[in-house]
């Protein structure tokens, strides 16, 4: 049993060092379709926006997601996306899953 434990101890704790931090994004664009929420982001300093997936239409965490987004969107405070996958390019277009977390930062 204390087996199990650190085998599955040390798979949150590779997991959680695997993420990577995209931000700080200002919100341009925030597209619900059939399938998916896409939302555009900006870094300080870029000229355009790159679309970053938010998840599954429908999905109560794809739900948090967009309410942190859309109130980025209205009062622009910056956010940040952490991915599940540690090669995302960050100044680049996302559209597969795998984001791990939104947080608005102040």
């Amino acid at each position: 049993m204390r087996n199990i434990f650190l085998i599955i101890a040390g798979l949150i704790s590779f997991q959680s060092i695997a993420n990577t931090s995209c931000g700080p994004y200002e919100v341009t664009h925030i597209k619900a379709q059939k399938a998916n929420v896409l939302v555009a982001v900006k870094q300080n300093g870029c000229k355009g926006s790159v679309w970053k997936n938010l998840g599954v239409q429908g999905d109560n965490v794809t739900k948090s997601y967009q309410a942190l987004v859309q109130q980025n969107f209205a009062t622009n405070i910056p956010i940040t996306m952490v991915f599940t996958d540690n090669s995302i390019d960050c100044s680049s277009a996302h559209y597969a899953s795998g984001l791990y977390s939104v947080m608005m930062n102040k």
